[in-house]
């Protein structure tokens, strides 16, 4: 949400987190997932 919301860059949140900057794009992309899931099931 960090970056996808709020507009944080992926390299400023894996600073904060502690972990790569790969990391962060991952759990971006799988958040991106996990949305176009939970809206697929609401309809």
């Amino acid at each position: 949400m960090a970056v996808e919301e709020v507009g944080h860059s992926a390299a400023e949140v894996a600073r904060f987190l502690g972990i790569s900057r790969m990391g962060v794009q991952k759990a971006v992309i799988r958040g991106r997932e996990f949305g176009r899931h939970e809206v697929s099931l609401e309809r």
